[in-house]
Protein backbone atom coordinates (compact mmCIF):
# COMPACT_ATOMS: atom_id res chain seq x y z
CA UNK A 1 0.00 0.00 0.00
CA UNK A 2 1.58 3.29 -1.11
CA UNK A 3 0.52 6.15 1.08
CA UNK A 4 0.25 7.54 4.53
CA UNK A 5 -3.58 8.28 4.53
CA UNK A 6 -6.91 7.01 6.26
CA UNK A 7 -7.62 4.90 3.37
CA UNK A 8 -4.41 2.99 3.76
CA UNK A 9 -4.44 2.45 7.42
CA UNK A 10 -8.17 1.19 6.85
CA UNK A 11 -7.39 -0.93 3.74
CA UNK A 12 -4.19 -2.28 5.72
CA UNK A 13 -6.21 -3.53 9.02
CA UNK A 14 -9.30 -5.15 6.62
CA UNK A 15 -6.42 -6.77 4.43
CA UNK A 16 -5.08 -8.54 7.72
CA UNK A 17 -8.30 -9.55 8.93
CA UNK A 18 -8.88 -11.54 5.86
CA UNK A 19 -5.45 -13.14 6.71
CA UNK A 20 -2.68 -11.03 4.11
CA UNK A 21 0.40 -9.58 4.94
CA UNK A 22 0.86 -5.90 3.91
CA UNK A 23 3.93 -3.49 3.76
CA UNK A 24 2.64 0.15 4.17
CA UNK A 25 4.82 2.73 3.15
CA UNK A 26 4.03 5.93 3.93
CA UNK A 27 6.72 7.97 1.73
CA UNK A 28 6.44 8.84 -1.83
CA UNK A 29 8.99 10.97 -3.85
CA UNK A 30 7.05 14.26 -4.50
CA UNK A 31 8.86 15.60 -7.96
CA UNK A 32 7.84 19.15 -6.98
CA UNK A 33 8.83 19.20 -3.06
CA UNK A 34 10.43 17.72 -0.19
CA UNK A 35 8.13 15.35 1.90
CA UNK A 36 9.93 18.14 4.68
CA UNK A 37 8.24 20.93 2.77
CA UNK A 38 5.17 21.68 4.68
CA UNK A 39 2.40 23.91 3.48
CA UNK A 40 -0.86 24.52 5.50
CA UNK A 41 -3.15 24.52 2.81
CA UNK A 42 -1.70 21.32 0.70
CA UNK A 43 -1.55 19.83 3.89
CA UNK A 44 -5.05 20.33 4.75
CA UNK A 45 -7.35 18.75 7.43
CA UNK A 46 -10.79 19.03 8.95
CA UNK A 47 -11.15 20.22 12.80
CA UNK A 48 -14.18 16.89 13.14
CA UNK A 49 -15.69 14.52 11.56
CA UNK A 50 -19.27 14.05 11.24
CA UNK A 51 -20.53 10.63 11.78
CA UNK A 52 -24.05 10.02 9.62
CA UNK A 53 -26.24 7.36 10.09
CA UNK A 54 -26.33 5.94 6.43
CA UNK A 55 -22.41 5.56 6.92
CA UNK A 56 -20.86 2.00 6.94
CA UNK A 57 -21.21 0.16 9.48
CA UNK A 58 -17.61 -0.19 9.27
CA UNK A 59 -16.47 3.73 9.55
CA UNK A 60 -18.98 4.09 12.64
CA UNK A 61 -16.87 1.32 14.20
CA UNK A 62 -13.85 2.47 13.39
CA UNK A 63 -14.49 5.87 14.88
CA UNK A 64 -15.55 4.28 17.92
CA UNK A 65 -12.47 2.95 18.25
CA UNK A 66 -10.62 6.28 18.31
CA UNK A 67 -13.07 7.60 20.86
CA UNK A 68 -12.38 4.33 22.93
CA UNK A 69 -8.72 4.46 22.52
CA UNK A 70 -8.47 8.19 23.71
CA UNK A 71 -7.69 9.29 20.24
CA UNK A 72 -10.43 11.31 19.64
CA UNK A 73 -13.29 12.97 21.79
CA UNK A 74 -16.66 13.92 21.03
CA UNK A 75 -16.74 17.81 20.11
CA UNK A 76 -19.89 18.54 22.16
CA UNK A 77 -18.54 22.09 22.28
CA UNK A 78 -17.84 22.77 18.78
CA UNK A 79 -19.55 25.27 17.09
CA UNK A 80 -20.15 25.16 13.47
CA UNK A 81 -22.52 28.17 11.79
CA UNK A 82 -23.91 29.50 8.70
CA UNK A 83 -24.34 32.96 7.62
CA UNK A 84 -27.00 33.32 5.33
CA UNK A 85 -27.83 35.71 2.19
CA UNK A 86 -29.07 38.72 4.07
CA UNK A 87 -25.70 38.46 6.74
CA UNK A 88 -26.94 36.89 9.61
CA UNK A 89 -25.34 34.31 11.84
CA UNK A 90 -27.50 31.62 13.02
CA UNK A 91 -25.95 28.04 14.78
CA UNK A 92 -26.30 24.70 12.81
CA UNK A 93 -27.77 21.92 15.01
CA UNK A 94 -26.45 18.52 14.07
CA UNK A 95 -29.16 16.62 11.96
CA UNK A 96 -30.96 13.73 13.61
CA UNK A 97 -28.44 10.97 14.32
CA UNK A 98 -25.20 12.48 13.70
CA UNK A 99 -22.16 12.71 15.97
CA UNK A 100 -19.51 14.91 15.70
CA UNK A 101 -15.88 13.67 16.66
CA UNK A 102 -12.97 15.50 17.09
CA UNK A 103 -9.16 13.74 16.88
CA UNK A 104 -6.78 14.63 19.43
CA UNK A 105 -3.98 16.61 17.65
CA UNK A 106 -5.67 16.90 14.80
CA UNK A 107 -6.22 14.31 12.11
CA UNK A 108 -2.63 13.42 11.29
CA UNK A 109 -1.78 13.24 14.59
CA UNK A 110 -4.53 10.59 14.83
CA UNK A 111 -3.06 8.89 11.58
CA UNK A 112 0.68 8.47 13.58
CA UNK A 113 -1.62 6.87 15.90
CA UNK A 114 -3.23 3.99 14.00
CA UNK A 115 -0.26 3.48 12.04
CA UNK A 116 2.19 2.44 15.36
CA UNK A 117 -1.10 0.01 16.46
CA UNK A 118 -1.34 -1.89 13.24
CA UNK A 119 -0.71 -5.15 13.98
CA UNK A 120 2.10 -6.89 13.21
CA UNK A 121 1.61 -8.31 10.13
CA UNK A 122 1.87 -4.91 8.49
CA UNK A 123 5.15 -3.34 8.08
CA UNK A 124 5.29 -0.04 8.45
CA UNK A 125 8.06 1.47 6.34
CA UNK A 126 9.58 4.83 5.31
CA UNK A 127 11.19 4.59 2.30
CA UNK A 128 10.86 7.39 0.08
CA UNK A 129 9.44 5.28 -3.59
CA UNK A 130 9.75 6.80 -6.24
CA UNK A 131 9.10 4.25 -8.84
CA UNK A 132 7.11 0.93 -9.34
CA UNK A 133 7.86 -1.52 -12.00
CA UNK A 134 6.18 -5.46 -12.69
CA UNK A 135 8.18 -7.93 -13.83
CA UNK A 136 6.45 -11.26 -14.78
CA UNK A 137 3.55 -11.64 -11.76
CA UNK A 138 5.02 -9.70 -9.48
CA UNK A 139 5.66 -5.96 -8.06
CA UNK A 140 8.61 -4.17 -7.33
CA UNK A 141 9.31 -0.84 -5.56
CA UNK A 142 12.27 1.18 -6.26
CA UNK A 143 13.58 3.78 -3.29
CA UNK A 144 15.40 6.71 -3.69
CA UNK A 145 18.30 4.92 -2.60
CA UNK A 146 18.28 2.98 -5.65
CA UNK A 147 17.42 -0.15 -3.15
CA UNK A 148 14.90 -2.21 -4.79
CA UNK A 149 11.61 -3.67 -2.87
CA UNK A 150 9.57 -6.37 -3.10
CA UNK A 151 8.00 -8.86 -4.94
CA UNK A 152 4.47 -7.93 -4.44
CA UNK A 153 1.47 -9.83 -5.69
CA UNK A 154 -0.59 -6.50 -5.61
CA UNK A 155 0.23 -2.69 -5.28
CA UNK A 156 -2.67 -0.53 -4.36
CA UNK A 157 -2.35 3.29 -4.28
CA UNK A 158 -4.38 5.06 -1.09
CA UNK A 159 -5.00 9.05 -1.58
CA UNK A 160 -7.08 11.03 0.78
CA UNK A 161 -7.98 14.47 -0.46
CA UNK A 162 -9.26 15.25 3.46
CA UNK A 163 -7.39 14.99 5.19
CA UNK A 164 -4.35 14.91 2.99
CA UNK A 165 -1.99 12.88 4.50
CA UNK A 166 -0.34 11.82 1.25
CA UNK A 167 0.53 14.13 -2.04
CA UNK A 168 -1.43 13.57 -5.20
CA UNK A 169 1.09 14.26 -7.31
CA UNK A 170 3.61 11.64 -5.70
CA UNK A 171 0.97 9.30 -6.87
CA UNK A 172 0.04 10.86 -9.90
CA UNK A 173 3.75 10.41 -11.07
CA UNK A 174 4.40 6.98 -9.33
CA UNK A 175 1.37 5.43 -11.83
CA UNK A 176 2.62 7.67 -14.85
CA UNK A 177 5.75 5.80 -14.41
CA UNK A 178 4.53 2.40 -14.49
CA UNK A 179 2.66 3.41 -17.79
CA UNK A 180 1.47 1.40 -19.74
CA UNK A 181 0.83 -1.18 -17.16
CA UNK A 182 -1.21 1.69 -15.13
CA UNK A 183 -3.41 3.31 -17.86
CA UNK A 184 -6.25 1.67 -17.10
CA UNK A 185 -6.23 2.71 -13.18
CA UNK A 186 -5.27 6.22 -14.35
CA UNK A 187 -8.32 6.32 -16.77
CA UNK A 188 -11.07 5.34 -13.93
CA UNK A 189 -9.65 8.50 -11.87
CA UNK A 190 -10.54 10.48 -14.97
CA UNK A 191 -14.02 11.95 -13.57
CA UNK A 192 -12.76 12.12 -10.33
CA UNK A 193 -13.87 16.10 -10.54
CA UNK A 194 -12.21 18.71 -7.77
CA UNK A 195 -12.67 22.36 -7.94
CA UNK A 196 -10.44 25.47 -7.11
CA UNK A 197 -10.94 27.56 -5.01
CA UNK A 198 -8.39 30.95 -3.53
CA UNK A 199 -7.87 30.09 0.28
CA UNK A 200 -5.95 32.42 2.55
CA UNK A 201 -4.39 31.24 6.18
CA UNK A 202 -4.66 33.98 8.54
CA UNK A 203 -3.26 34.81 11.99
CA UNK A 204 -4.40 37.31 14.63
CA UNK A 205 -2.99 39.14 17.30
CA UNK A 206 -4.47 39.81 19.46
CA UNK A 207 -6.73 36.68 18.59
CA UNK A 208 -9.35 36.42 16.55
CA UNK A 209 -12.69 36.36 19.00
CA UNK A 210 -15.80 34.99 17.10
CA UNK A 211 -18.82 32.55 18.63
CA UNK A 212 -17.81 29.69 16.23
CA UNK A 213 -15.14 26.91 15.19
CA UNK A 214 -16.64 27.11 11.45
CA UNK A 215 -18.46 29.64 9.02
CA UNK A 216 -20.41 28.22 5.76
CA UNK A 217 -21.41 31.53 4.07
CA UNK A 218 -25.02 30.80 1.85
CA UNK A 219 -24.92 32.81 -1.54
CA UNK A 220 -22.02 35.55 -0.57
CA UNK A 221 -20.42 37.15 -3.35
CA UNK A 222 -16.62 36.25 -2.09
CA UNK A 223 -16.75 33.72 0.74
CA UNK A 224 -17.81 29.96 1.28
CA UNK A 225 -16.32 29.01 4.22
CA UNK A 226 -13.79 29.88 7.21
CA UNK A 227 -12.64 27.23 9.68
CA UNK A 228 -10.57 27.80 12.78
CA UNK A 229 -7.43 26.09 13.04
CA UNK A 230 -7.21 25.03 16.80
CA UNK A 231 -3.28 25.69 17.81
CA UNK A 232 -3.08 22.43 19.58
CA UNK A 233 -4.05 20.62 16.28
CA UNK A 234 -2.24 20.82 13.54
CA UNK A 235 0.90 18.24 13.48
CA UNK A 236 2.71 17.96 9.98
CA UNK A 237 1.23 21.05 8.96
CA UNK A 238 3.72 23.75 8.88
CA UNK A 239 2.07 25.84 11.49
CA UNK A 240 3.68 27.19 14.61
CA UNK A 241 1.65 30.17 15.55
CA UNK A 242 1.36 32.02 18.56
CA UNK A 243 -2.50 31.21 18.40
CA UNK A 244 -5.47 29.83 16.60
CA UNK A 245 -4.86 30.57 13.20
CA UNK A 246 -8.08 30.84 10.37
CA UNK A 247 -8.28 29.06 6.82
CA UNK A 248 -10.63 31.33 4.62
CA UNK A 249 -11.85 30.26 1.58
CA UNK A 250 -13.89 31.89 -1.37
CA UNK A 251 -16.52 30.44 -3.46
CA UNK A 252 -15.24 28.87 -7.26
CA UNK A 253 -17.23 31.26 -8.75
CA UNK A 254 -15.90 34.64 -7.51
CA UNK A 255 -11.78 32.88 -7.66
CA UNK A 256 -12.77 31.65 -11.17
CA UNK A 257 -13.36 35.52 -12.21
CA UNK A 258 -9.79 36.50 -10.66
CA UNK A 259 -8.12 34.22 -12.20
CA UNK A 260 -10.11 33.23 -15.63
CA UNK A 261 -7.50 31.70 -17.97
CA UNK A 262 -5.89 29.45 -14.81
CA UNK A 263 -6.84 26.64 -16.93
CA UNK A 264 -4.78 23.93 -14.96
CA UNK A 265 -3.68 25.35 -11.82
CA UNK A 266 -0.34 23.60 -11.32
CA UNK A 267 0.60 24.68 -14.44
CA UNK A 268 3.65 27.33 -13.76
CA UNK A 269 3.01 28.88 -16.92
CA UNK A 270 -0.40 30.28 -15.85
CA UNK A 271 0.74 31.54 -12.18
CA UNK A 272 1.25 34.50 -13.79
CA UNK A 273 -1.44 37.53 -14.39
CA UNK A 274 -3.46 37.35 -11.25
CA UNK A 275 -2.78 39.62 -8.19
CA UNK A 276 -1.95 37.86 -4.68
CA UNK A 277 -2.13 40.74 -2.78
CA UNK A 278 -5.33 41.84 -4.00
CA UNK A 279 -7.08 38.79 -4.09
CA UNK A 280 -6.09 38.17 -0.19
CA UNK A 281 -6.75 41.68 0.59
CA UNK A 282 -10.42 41.13 -0.93
CA UNK A 283 -11.04 38.14 1.15
CA UNK A 284 -9.79 39.49 4.22
CA UNK A 285 -11.88 42.26 3.88
CA UNK A 286 -14.75 40.75 3.25
CA UNK A 287 -14.44 38.43 6.08
CA UNK A 288 -14.16 41.47 8.47
CA UNK A 289 -17.08 42.93 6.89
CA UNK A 290 -19.01 39.84 7.36
CA UNK A 291 -17.79 39.53 10.90
CA UNK A 292 -18.12 43.33 11.84
CA UNK A 293 -14.67 43.41 12.55
CA UNK A 294 -11.96 45.38 11.79
CA UNK A 295 -8.89 42.81 10.61
CA UNK A 296 -6.14 44.90 9.80
CA UNK A 297 -4.34 43.00 12.16
CA UNK A 298 -4.37 39.94 9.89
CA UNK A 299 -0.96 38.18 8.95
CA UNK A 300 -1.64 35.89 5.84
CA UNK A 301 0.82 32.71 7.22
CA UNK A 302 1.55 31.86 3.39
CA UNK A 303 0.36 34.02 0.23
CA UNK A 304 -3.10 33.48 -1.21
CA UNK A 305 -3.53 30.21 -2.83
CA UNK A 306 -5.15 29.19 -5.47
CA UNK A 307 -5.81 25.87 -4.34
CA UNK A 308 -6.44 23.26 -7.26
CA UNK A 309 -7.68 20.75 -4.83
CA UNK A 310 -9.79 22.08 -2.42
CA UNK A 311 -12.78 19.75 -2.78
CA UNK A 312 -13.76 17.06 -4.93
CA UNK A 313 -17.28 17.23 -5.83
CA UNK A 314 -17.36 14.16 -7.98
CA UNK A 315 -17.99 10.44 -6.31
CA UNK A 316 -18.56 6.82 -7.48
CA UNK A 317 -22.07 6.48 -7.49
CA UNK A 318 -22.40 2.99 -9.04
CA UNK A 319 -20.24 0.24 -8.00
CA UNK A 320 -17.69 -0.32 -5.54
CA UNK A 321 -15.52 3.37 -5.17
CA UNK A 322 -12.39 2.64 -5.85
CA UNK A 323 -10.57 1.38 -8.96
CA UNK A 324 -8.79 -2.24 -9.55
CA UNK A 325 -7.25 -3.91 -12.20
CA UNK A 326 -7.71 -7.23 -11.88
CA UNK A 327 -5.33 -8.46 -14.84
CA UNK A 328 -2.33 -6.74 -13.25
CA UNK A 329 -3.00 -6.75 -9.59
CA UNK A 330 -2.93 -2.70 -9.28
CA UNK A 331 -5.47 -0.78 -7.77
CA UNK A 332 -6.50 2.96 -6.21
CA UNK A 333 -8.36 3.75 -3.38
CA UNK A 334 -9.50 6.85 -1.17
CA UNK A 335 -12.01 9.64 -0.85
CA UNK A 336 -11.70 10.86 -4.52
CA UNK A 337 -13.97 7.90 -5.32
CA UNK A 338 -16.14 7.22 -2.01
CA UNK A 339 -16.56 10.99 -1.87
CA UNK A 340 -14.74 13.41 -0.32
CA UNK A 341 -13.95 12.92 3.65
CA UNK A 342 -12.75 10.50 6.09
CA UNK A 343 -16.34 8.62 5.37
CA UNK A 344 -15.43 8.36 1.30
CA UNK A 345 -12.25 7.16 2.62
CA UNK A 346 -12.78 4.40 4.72
CA UNK A 347 -15.59 2.94 2.16
CA UNK A 348 -13.17 2.80 -0.93
CA UNK A 349 -10.78 1.19 1.10
CA UNK A 350 -13.47 -1.16 2.39
CA UNK A 351 -14.35 -2.01 -1.28
CA UNK A 352 -11.17 -2.04 -2.46
CA UNK A 353 -9.93 -4.77 -0.01
CA UNK A 354 -12.54 -7.40 -0.57
CA UNK A 355 -11.41 -7.15 -4.44
CA UNK A 356 -7.47 -7.41 -3.24
CA UNK A 357 -8.97 -10.59 -1.04
CA UNK A 358 -10.93 -12.15 -4.24
CA UNK A 359 -7.36 -11.72 -6.38
CA UNK A 360 -5.18 -12.97 -4.12
CA UNK A 361 -7.56 -16.30 -4.41
CA UNK A 362 -7.36 -16.63 -8.12
CA UNK A 363 -10.87 -14.33 -8.50
CA UNK A 364 -9.80 -12.08 -10.87
CA UNK A 365 -12.79 -9.01 -10.95
CA UNK A 366 -11.94 -5.68 -11.52
CA UNK A 367 -13.38 -2.06 -11.13
CA UNK A 368 -12.52 0.59 -13.03
CA UNK A 369 -15.39 3.15 -12.97
CA UNK A 370 -15.94 5.12 -16.08
CA UNK A 371 -18.12 7.90 -16.86
CA UNK A 372 -21.80 6.12 -16.19
CA UNK A 373 -20.31 5.44 -12.80
CA UNK A 374 -19.46 8.83 -11.44
CA UNK A 375 -21.88 11.48 -10.80
CA UNK A 376 -21.85 14.83 -8.42
CA UNK A 377 -21.65 14.37 -4.86
CA UNK A 378 -24.72 15.84 -3.68
CA UNK A 379 -24.97 18.65 -0.54
CA UNK A 380 -26.09 17.48 2.76
CA UNK A 381 -27.46 19.45 5.59
CA UNK A 382 -24.32 18.53 7.66
CA UNK A 383 -21.89 20.06 5.28
CA UNK A 384 -19.36 22.31 6.18
CA UNK A 385 -15.85 23.57 5.89
CA UNK A 386 -14.71 22.04 2.42
CA UNK A 387 -17.41 19.61 1.79
CA UNK A 388 -19.41 22.89 1.34
CA UNK A 389 -18.30 23.34 -1.94
CA UNK A 390 -20.29 20.68 -3.68
CA UNK A 391 -20.23 21.94 -8.08
CA UNK A 392 -20.87 21.63 -10.55
CA UNK A 393 -18.90 24.72 -10.55
CA UNK A 394 -14.49 23.53 -10.88
CA UNK A 395 -13.59 27.28 -10.31
CA UNK A 396 -11.23 26.44 -13.80
CA UNK A 397 -11.91 27.35 -17.67
CA UNK A 398 -12.47 23.80 -18.95
CA UNK A 399 -15.32 22.03 -20.84
CA UNK A 400 -18.11 20.75 -19.13
CA UNK A 401 -18.07 16.99 -19.54
CA UNK A 402 -17.47 15.59 -15.89
CA UNK A 403 -13.95 15.01 -16.68
CA UNK A 404 -11.13 16.78 -14.23
CA UNK A 405 -8.83 18.37 -16.47
CA UNK A 406 -6.19 18.88 -14.02
CA UNK A 407 -4.66 15.50 -15.31
CA UNK A 408 -4.98 15.87 -18.83
CA UNK A 409 -3.28 11.95 -19.27
CA UNK A 410 -6.49 10.69 -17.34
CA UNK A 411 -8.71 12.56 -19.94
CA UNK A 412 -6.47 11.23 -22.76
CA UNK A 413 -6.81 7.67 -21.70
CA UNK A 414 -10.44 7.99 -20.91
CA UNK A 415 -10.89 9.36 -24.22
CA UNK A 416 -9.57 6.52 -26.33
CA UNK A 417 -5.97 7.40 -26.85
CA UNK A 418 -3.02 4.42 -26.44
CA UNK A 419 -0.55 6.19 -24.01
CA UNK A 420 2.65 4.33 -23.78
CA UNK A 421 4.73 6.93 -21.68
CA UNK A 422 4.10 10.10 -19.69
CA UNK A 423 5.50 12.67 -17.60
CA UNK A 424 3.40 15.39 -16.12
CA UNK A 425 5.61 16.57 -13.53
CA UNK A 426 8.43 16.85 -16.72
CA UNK A 427 8.89 20.55 -16.20
CA UNK A 428 9.35 20.69 -12.02
CA UNK A 429 11.39 17.43 -11.75
CA UNK A 430 15.06 18.88 -12.30
CA UNK A 431 14.02 21.94 -9.80
CA UNK A 432 12.82 19.16 -7.40
CA UNK A 433 14.03 17.86 -4.17
CA UNK A 434 15.95 15.25 -5.89
CA UNK A 435 16.23 16.90 -9.93
CA UNK A 436 19.58 17.84 -11.08
CA UNK A 437 18.91 21.06 -10.85
CA UNK A 438 19.02 21.11 -7.15
CA UNK A 439 21.58 23.12 -5.12
CA UNK A 440 24.98 21.33 -4.07
CA UNK A 441 27.30 23.50 -3.18
CA UNK A 442 29.71 25.04 -2.49
CA UNK A 443 28.52 27.98 -3.34
CA UNK A 444 30.49 31.18 -4.43
CA UNK A 445 29.45 34.46 -4.58
CA UNK A 446 29.79 37.91 -2.72
CA UNK A 447 30.71 36.42 0.68
CA UNK A 448 29.62 38.16 4.32
CA UNK A 449 31.60 40.58 5.63
CA UNK A 450 32.89 38.83 8.87
CA UNK A 451 31.10 35.65 8.89
CA UNK A 452 32.58 32.71 8.18
CA UNK A 453 30.32 29.60 8.57
CA UNK A 454 30.56 25.86 8.22
CA UNK A 455 28.30 24.09 6.19
CA UNK A 456 27.47 20.21 5.75
CA UNK A 457 25.12 18.53 3.47
CA UNK A 458 23.27 16.10 5.63
CA UNK A 459 20.78 14.78 2.94
CA UNK A 460 19.02 16.07 0.18
CA UNK A 461 17.27 19.00 1.45
CA UNK A 462 19.04 19.60 4.40
CA UNK A 463 22.25 21.26 5.39
CA UNK A 464 23.69 22.13 8.36
CA UNK A 465 25.63 25.35 9.18
CA UNK A 466 27.42 25.88 12.58
CA UNK A 467 30.30 28.33 13.72
CA UNK A 468 26.88 30.88 14.42
CA UNK A 469 27.98 33.38 17.17
CA UNK A 470 25.72 33.39 19.87
CA UNK A 471 24.40 36.94 18.95
CA UNK A 472 22.91 35.13 15.53
CA UNK A 473 21.46 32.20 17.43
CA UNK A 474 19.69 34.28 19.26
CA UNK A 475 18.40 36.07 16.68
CA UNK A 476 17.70 33.18 14.92
CA UNK A 477 15.95 31.48 17.53
CA UNK A 478 13.63 34.34 18.69
CA UNK A 479 12.74 34.81 14.96
CA UNK A 480 11.76 31.22 14.23
CA UNK A 481 10.13 30.05 17.73
CA UNK A 482 7.10 31.94 19.88
CA UNK A 483 8.19 33.37 23.04
CA UNK A 484 8.70 30.90 25.37
CA UNK A 485 8.86 27.67 22.90
CA UNK A 486 11.41 25.01 24.70
CA UNK A 487 12.96 21.69 23.35
CA UNK A 488 15.57 20.01 21.58
CA UNK A 489 15.52 19.77 17.33
CA UNK A 490 16.05 15.95 16.91
CA UNK A 491 16.69 16.57 13.07
CA UNK A 492 20.51 16.76 13.41
CA UNK A 493 21.12 14.07 16.45
CA UNK A 494 24.13 12.26 15.74
CA UNK A 495 23.57 8.67 16.91
CA UNK A 496 26.81 7.04 17.11
CA UNK A 497 27.80 10.30 19.59
CA UNK A 498 24.77 10.27 21.36
CA UNK A 499 24.52 14.59 21.23
CA UNK A 500 23.56 17.08 18.99
CA UNK A 501 26.38 19.34 17.61
CA UNK A 502 25.85 23.10 18.67
CA UNK A 503 28.67 24.62 16.95
CA UNK A 504 31.25 26.83 18.62
CA UNK A 505 33.29 23.66 19.74
CA UNK A 506 29.92 22.63 22.13
CA UNK A 507 27.75 19.42 21.84
CA UNK A 508 24.12 18.83 23.76
CA UNK A 509 23.96 15.65 25.04
CA UNK A 510 21.62 13.83 26.76
CA UNK A 511 19.44 10.50 26.25
CA UNK A 512 17.17 9.88 23.15
CA UNK A 513 14.02 8.39 24.34
CA UNK A 514 12.54 7.20 21.35
CA UNK A 515 14.25 7.31 17.62
CA UNK A 516 11.59 8.14 14.72
CA UNK A 517 11.40 8.72 11.33
CA UNK A 518 11.56 12.57 10.32
CA UNK A 519 8.00 12.89 8.90
CA UNK A 520 6.76 11.97 12.44
CA UNK A 521 8.93 14.82 13.60
CA UNK A 522 6.04 18.01 14.04
CA UNK A 523 8.65 20.83 13.78
CA UNK A 524 10.92 19.28 11.94
CA UNK A 525 11.65 21.42 8.38
CA UNK A 526 9.18 23.76 9.88
CA UNK A 527 11.18 26.41 11.88
CA UNK A 528 10.38 29.23 9.56
CA UNK A 529 11.31 32.85 9.70
CA UNK A 530 9.19 35.91 10.05
CA UNK A 531 11.11 37.60 7.68
CA UNK A 532 9.37 41.22 8.87
CA UNK A 533 10.77 40.26 12.10
CA UNK A 534 14.44 39.56 11.06
CA UNK A 535 17.24 41.81 12.27
CA UNK A 536 20.11 43.42 10.06
CA UNK A 537 22.29 40.34 11.14
CA UNK A 538 19.89 37.55 9.63
CA UNK A 539 19.79 39.44 6.87
CA UNK A 540 23.48 39.15 6.55
CA UNK A 541 23.56 35.29 7.52
CA UNK A 542 21.27 34.76 4.10
CA UNK A 543 22.53 37.00 1.69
Amino acid sequence: ILGGTLSAVVLAKRLVALGHKVHLIRNLNDPKRSISNLHVICEYQMATVIVQPNDAKDFKDEVQTWVEQGLAEHAINFRSCRMTAEGKMEEKALPSGCQRVRPLGGFFALIDALMQQLPEEVKVEEHQIQCVSKEGESWNLHGRDSRKYGPFSAVIFAFDALPRASRKASQKQLLEKALPISARVIESSAYAQMSSSMAVCLHFDPPLHVQFDTLVFEDHPILKFASRNAKDDQAHRGLQEKYDTWTVVATPEWSFRQRPDAGCVSDPKANKGWDKKRVGAAMVKAFGDALGQDLKRARQVVPTFHWEGCSYIAKVVRGPPCAFDASVGLGWCGDQFGGSGPAGAASSAIALSALVHRYNHGELVSSLPGKDEWGLRHACSADEDTLSITGPITGRQERQDGLDDTWKLAVSLAAGENVESADSYKKFRKNGPIGDNRPQGPWSGRPSSHLKLKCEKICDGLMKLTSFSREVQKLLLESAFPSGAAGVCGGLWDAKQQCIDMGQGEAWRGGCPRRVASTEMGLHGSHVLNWDSAGDKIYEVFE
